[in-house]
């Protein structure tokens, strides 16, 4: 087996055991998972991600949609295993840029986000121990904070503070999806 697969998510190491073996519809046996329901879950996350991320969650405000967005795409970064300590990292940055009184300094803070998260990114991908920090995340960060960039005057608290609440909702379904919760069946939009 290849030395960079973490311990916890190893692929099937003994296909002689029946939880480890891929059954016929395409899921696998283990408890809690597989088959056709697995399939037709995963297929209804791919249909909402299609749909995409929306700029207006950003300069204008989350919506419902918005939230049910997130909860796919939360799913999905836990998936990929992005750890809650890179996500932490990011998500204690901006609420110290949140916590800057003067505009100026929590635009220049925003902007060294960019290269920040750019780091972390490369990191993850060079050491394998570290995690792993899943492309799409770069890319709706990055997406994100350019939206946040592009506002004038009033317009950037605002914007900026529609990213925290969609940073923190990423987070607050991240945490919940993680393995040292419950299983994410439990969780409900």
């Amino acid at each position: 087996m290849p030395p960079d697969y973490p311990r916890k998510n190893r692929p099937y190491q003994n296909n002689n055991n029946p939880q480890n073996r891929p059954n016929q519809q395409g899921g696998n046996n283990r408890i809690g998972g597989g088959g056709a329901h697995y399939a037709a879950n995963n297929h209804d996350r791919q249909e909402q991600q299609k749909q995409g991320f929306k700029p207006s969650w950003i300069t204008v405000g989350l919506d419902q949609e918005g939230v049910t967005w997130i909860n796919e795409f939360a799913k999905e970064l836990v998936e990929k295993e992005l750890t809650t300590s890179q996500f932490r990292n990011i998500f204690g940055e901006v609420r110290m840029i949140q916590s800057k009184e003067d505009r100026k300094q929590r635009v220049q803070r925003v902007s060294l986000l960019v290269p920040k998260i750019a780091y972390a990114w490369a990191r993850s991908k060079s050491n394998k121990r570290d995690g792993s920090f899943p492309d799409d995340f770069k890319v709706k960060l990055d997406e994100s904070l350019k939206l946040v960039l592009s506002a004038q005057g009033d317009q950037f608290d605002k914007t900026f503070n529609n990213f925290v609440d969609f940073l923190e909702a990423v987070l607050a379904y991240h945490k919940a999806y993680s393995e040292d919760n419950k299983k994410p069946s439990n969780i409900n939009v």
